[in-house]
């Protein structure tokens, strides 16, 4: 639905899901978000500002730090109480652009947050004088002055900031937010449009857009807004995937997790993600036989069969008793054509003394295609010992009796 533009009806069916506090209600509540932005995107474009207000704001309830979904995984994942991240990705949320510069405008903040204004500000102006073509500076002097209504001053901060910092958005936002304050709507809906398209997902900046638009409606302009569609295909930061590495390499059950999860068209973003994250694990740790069965299962997943069978393959390699792998392989090596590899698997899991109705019933259709009957004949009532409902079994038995 988000491909093919439905917007508001992947909004409906998300938010129903988004309220679960499992994996399925995370991942939820992400593409919620990620729906009602692209909604809030086309009522812009229709000039209804009011209704993409509430768009907007309703995305950003659904994501408020407007994380990449990598991020926000992780950082749901630890607030379920699974990993103790949390300070973490507070030192990430202060680690400034230039290492050189964070230990003062941190001393700034302190100092603004302690109640001395004036000294954050001094601190801040001692900065630029030091360092004046540090952006940095001069953007968390602009969004300082502008806390203090000085927004002259923070405006020509804020300036500043855009032409030296490697990505404008926040100063953007925050240039159009103080031409807003001073009720210029039409160039607070310029830099908020500049900010919306250097950051598609920060639904804030949407929200504001849309307000600065409605302002300028009103007043009887005709707000020339320009918009970025935030792309559907997921945005994955290496900071953030060796996060998730992390977390997967301490608690494997979070795969168990994903793969359980049915199948929906965001599974392309969901299993990139996951792929990119298990094939980073699986370079720091070359010989754990549960990865690779894992790495397979999720490249399987993507429709990868070679990569999964190589995968698989190099699971049974490492542990040959590794049973699901086992029995993963020959599934994979029976959608790829391969009878007799996948039925010597098969048997491998029984010499092992394991005994699945699964094991039974794809050893009696490869019997069948083969033409044993007796041995497929055989193979289906075992299935059908171990598990009396299992249906393909019992179809399979009567086909052979007709």
């Amino acid at each position: 639905m988000l491909r093919g533009k439905d917007y508001s009806a992947a909004v409906a069916i998300f938010a129903e899901l988004a309220s679960g506090e499992d994996l399925c209600g995370v991942l939820s509540r992400y593409y919620a978000g990620e729906a009602c932005q692209r909604l809030g995107v086309e009522q812009m474009r229709q000039h209804d500002f009011e209704t993409a207000a509430e768009s907007f704001k309703r995305a950003a309830g659904f994501n408020p730090q407007n994380h990449t979904l990598a991020r926000h995984l992780a950082c749901c994942l630890a607030q379920l109480g699974k990993f103790d991240l949390a300070g973490r990705y507070a030192d990430r949320e202060t680690t400034m652009r230039n290492a050189d510069s964070a230990p003062r405008i941190r001393l700034a903040l302190c100092q603004w947050r302690d109640g001395q204004q004036a000294a954050a500000i001094q601190t801040l102006r001692a900065g630029i004088t030091a360092q004046p073509h540090n952006g940095e500076w001069h953007f968390q002097l602009g969004v300082l002055l502008a806390a203090r209504e000085e927004h002259d001053a923070a405006i020509d901060a804020l300036s500043q900031a855009v032409e030296l910092v490697s990505n404008p958005g926040e100063a953007l936002k925050h240039l159009g937010l103080c031409h807003g304050a001073r009720r210029e709507a039409g160039e607070a809906v310029r830099y908020l449009s500049l900010a919306q398209q250097h950051k598609p997902h920060d639904a804030t900046i949407g929200l504001f857009l849309a307000m600065a638009a409605q302002a300028a409606s009103e007043a009887g302009g005709v707000p020339q807004v320009q918009l970025a569609l935030p792309d559907v295909a997921t945005v994955v930061e290496l900071d953030d995937i060796e996060e998730l590495t992390e977390l997967i390499s301490d608690e494997p059950e979070v795969i168990e997790a994903f793969l359980s999860l049915s199948q929906t068209e965001s599974d392309a973003d969901v299993f990139e993600l996951l792929a990119a994250v298990v094939d980073r694990a699986a370079l720091q740790a070359p010989n754990d036989a549960d990865l690779f069965y894992h790495r397979a299962r999720i490249h399987r997943r993507l429709g990868r069969r070679d990569l999964a069978i190589e995968y698989c393959e190099r699971a049974v390699e490492i542990n040959p008793r590794q049973v699901q792998a086992l029995i993963t392989l020959a599934r994979l090596y029976l959608e790829t054509n391969r009878q007799d590899d996948a039925r010597t698997r098969l048997l491998q899991v029984l010499d092992l003394g394991h005994e699945y109705a699964d094991v039974y019933f794809h050893l009696g259709c490869i019997y069948r295609d083969r033409g044993q009957r007796d041995q497929a004949e055989t193979s289906y009532h075992k299935a059908l010992q171990i598990n009396g409902g299992y249906k393909a079994a019992r179809d399979a038995l009567d086909a052979l009796a007709a």
